[in-house]
Parts: C-alpha cells; sequence; structure tokens
C-alpha cells in the first residue's frame, strides 16, 4: 500500500489510511479489527484513539493497540511520545505505535526506546518501523532509498527465511543469497517495498 503525498492528506484522511495499513498487514491475525476514532475508558477519564486495533492470540488470548497519528511537518517531539504512553497505560492496552508524517527528534526515540513505544514514519509512500519496541531505536537513512524490495528465500528444508531488503545502496544480502550454496536452484519472490515493511 502506498501513502500519497501527505501534502495532499487532511488529518483524518492520513488516520483512515493508517488504518487501511494495518488492516493489509493483519496476515493470519484471528479476530482482527482496526477501528478508527475509538473512544476507550482508562482510569483517569475517555480516550479518543485515532486507530485502535485489536486481535487474537494462542488460541483466544485479546491483544489491544493504540496507534496515534501525526500529520506533522516538524518533528515529532518527546512530550507526544510520553502523552501515549500515559494513554497507553491508562487504557491498559498491549502496545503503542506512533506514526507520523514527518520525524522523530532523539530525545523522542530515546524515550520511545525506553518505553517499548514503537515508531513509524511515512517515507516516500512507505510505512517504515524504525523502532518496533523498548531498546531497538534505529535511525533512517537521510536520503531514504526510493528504489527497494523484499526477497523470500527460502532453505534447504523449503521452509520461508526472515525477508531481506534490496535496493540500490543494500545490494550485499542479494550478493551474499546468491553465493551461499544452498540458493542454488531456490526460487526468489520480490515483491514491493511499501507493502507491508516490517522491522
Amino acid at each position: 500500500m502506498i501513502f500519497p503525498n501527505p501534502e495532499d492528506l487532511s488529518p483524518e484522511e492520513f488516520e483512515l489510511l493508517v488504518k487501511e495499513w494495518f488492516e493489509s498487514c493483519k496476515g493470519e491475525l484471528s479476530s482482527f479489527n482496526a477501528t478508527q476514532r475509538q473512544i476507550k475508558s482508562g482510569y483517569d477519564g475517555d480516550y479518543e484513539i485515532d486507530v485502535a486495533i485489536s486481535f487474537e492470540i494462542f488460541g483466544g488470548a485479546k491483544i489491544d493497540v493504540i496507534v496515534e497519528c501525526k500529520k506533522y511537518k516538524n518533528p515529532v517531539g518527546r512530550d507526544l511520545i510520553q502523552i501515549l504512553k500515559d494513554k497507553k497505560n491508562s487504557t491498559g492496552s498491549h502496545k503503542a505505535i506512533l506514526i507520523t508524517t514527518s520525524t522523530f527528534q532523539s530525545g523522542a526515540i530515546e524515550y520511545a526506546a525506553k518505553n517499548g513505544i514503537a515508531l513509524m514514519e511515512v517515507v516516500n509512500g512507505a510505512a517504515m518501523f524504525i523502532q518496533a519496541s523498548a531498546a531497538s531505536a534505529r535511525e533512517l537513512p537521510s536520503i531514504p532509498d526510493k528504489l527497494a524490495a523484499l526477497v523470500w528465500p527460502e532453505d534447504p528444508e523449503g521452509f520461508m527465511a526472515l525477508p531481506m531488503a534490496i535496493s540500490k545502496k543494500r545490494i550485499f544480502v542479494l550478493e551474499h543469497y546468491l553465493e551461499d550454496g544452498w540458493a542454488q536452484n531456490k526460487a526468489i519472490h520480490p515483491t514491493p517495498a511499501h507493502s507491508c515493511l516490517r522491522k
């Protein structure tokens, strides 16, 4: 899924596209549901959640995720991450994600890393996790690659391995794959990088 130019979107339209992006990535998740502008009750009041997501794992355990959408031009600061963390704790949600059309200040990234808040940026129309959980922050390149793909190789037993990112600046993973003995006679299945990019 490709995000349009943020300049052409209202905040509400951006939220709806984020909701649709998560729906496109639900895969095999059971009882998946994503709702825009949902009211969730917390121990200190009610909150309007930009995108509220729920699904089940392990045969019935319900997982709640709250997503904050920020259509910004300026970098997102630590204060917004702290508000989102407090909102997550108050509502009893299991995970919180902040996605923006801008970038994040270093203090925001550091605070999110310490508190397990996932951060996402929309870069060249693609939604990208720059930090998925506690202590896993990484920086995006200042000039992101425009040409990219994901490759799913197979191991000798026929199982799908983890996807490998391929771009003009990152062809080394493809080189290593092709040089590896077990890669011979195995199919490579590239897919556009904008479809469900994940860390």
